[in-house]
């Protein structure tokens, strides 16, 4: 076992995300010896032109590897028994599962920042299954990597429920999330709209984005739409929710029947998305069961407001930031409750507009210097 302190730090990222990546390259530029990071994921430069984003985002970025197979992974932390590494998945990945058995029977020092198990099935049957599986068979597969992990750093939030299901003992995670850059800094020649007042005397706007699927349930918008038109405030708001999936069907079909004012654009460009941020007021996070919802951190970035589900691990930097505000997940009529209040003193809304101006705190440098207070604290540097 290495002495932890100011030992040079090893991460072996799980895939080419934008938002860790970004925060693993700030680490690197912060962290006080030597960091290396090792790209076991294959960047798909399609899926990212397709998403409006630049193949070249992170051209000069430097990897010590990009996509090892199991050997040369193997090869590269044997090569590294010395160094702190830090383990960004740690089951649903042959790869990871081959570093940690490693680890573990070597006593190379290691801790776990990943995502807490979700259940993302569209299926209702296999939807089922994975919540018998979580519990019983995941748990034991995880478990030696759990006892053996320094600590855990969560990137789905607090999901206390999740991580008590596979065992992770109290005291042994810290809170975490997914931190982008603004969404902006792809497009930085484009020019940002200016933010509306939400003072002004129109229907306050409400949006919703990202794909239409059962754990990001936008059909909680539009049910809390619903009871919110019941309360004769349907020419009081607006509600636009964009993308497409396995609930947009239903959506159209129950707001055709109520006349709600909702509208479907479908799935938008990155410059329309970015100009949807910036022109609503408030930007509506239903998921259900959800890691994290970046979403939230693109609204935020881009200066919007956010009501958002505790269904998604962000709504606890939300919170603690006081950029929106918080509901229980899939609950319509908590939904709604808290569109009334704004609908009916919009002046909260402006708050948290003015609040938002320049606000950095889900920024990659600001995830990575926190990160690091996370790592010396737990390891006594």
């Amino acid at each position: 076992m290495v002495t932890v302190s100011r030992a040079p730090l090893t991460i072996w990222a799980h895939s080419f995300c934008r938002s860790t990546i970004a925060t693993y390259l700030s680490v690197a530029s912060l962290y006080p010896t030597d960091v290396e990071i090792v790209m076991c994921g294959k960047p798909d430069p399609e899926l990212r032109a397709k998403a409006g984003f630049q193949s070249s985002e992170f051209a000069d970025a430097e990897f010590v590897a990009m996509a090892p197979t199991i050997d040369e992974a193997l090869s590269l932390l044997k090569a590294r028994p010395d160094r702190i590494h830090m383990f960004t998945a740690y089951h649903g990945s042959n790869v990871f599962r081959a570093l940690l058995k490693e680890a573990e029977m070597t006593g190379i020092s290691y801790f776990i920042a990943a995502e807490a198990p979700q259940n993302m099935e569209k299926n209702i049957l296999r939807r089922l299954a994975k919540e018998i599986y979580i519990p019983t068979l995941l748990r034991w597969q995880v478990r030696s990597s759990i006892a053996h992990s320094m600590f855990f750093v969560c990137y789905s939030g607090n999901a206390l429920t999740r991580l008590k299901q596979v065992r992770w003992p109290d005291g042994k995670f810290e809170a975490f999330g997914y931190y982008p850059p603004s969404l902006h800094a792809a497009r930085p020649a484009m020019s940002l709209p200016e933010r509306p007042d939400a003072t002004r005397n129109e229907p306050l706007h409400f949006l919703a984005t990202g794909t239409h699927c059962p754990h990001k349930s936008p059909l909680t918008l539009v049910d809390a739409a619903a009871i919110l038109k019941e309360e004769g405030l349907s020419n009081r708001f607006y509600c636009t929710i964009s993308g497409s999936g396995a609930q947009t069907a239903e959506m159209k079909e129950k707001v055709a029947k109520l006349n709600l004012p909702v509208d479907f654009p479908g799935f938008v460009s990155l410059e329309e998305l970015i100009t949807l941020y910036r022109r609503v007021d408030v930007f509506v996070g239903t998921g259900v069961d959800e890691p994290w919802g970046i979403r939230a951190n693109d609204a935020i970035q881009l200066g919007c407001p956010t009501i958002i589900s505790t269904g998604m691990g962000a709504h606890i930097d939300v919170a603690k930031h006081r950029l929106g505000w918080p509901y229980p997940k899939g609950s319509a009529r908590e939904l709604a409750t808290i569109m009334r209040h704004l609908i009916e003193d919009r002046t909260k809304v402006q708050q948290v507009n003015q609040r938002l101006v320049g606000n950095q705190s889900l920024s990659p440098l600001a995830a990575a210097k926190r990160l690091l207070r996370i790592i010396e604290c737990r390891l006594g540097n």
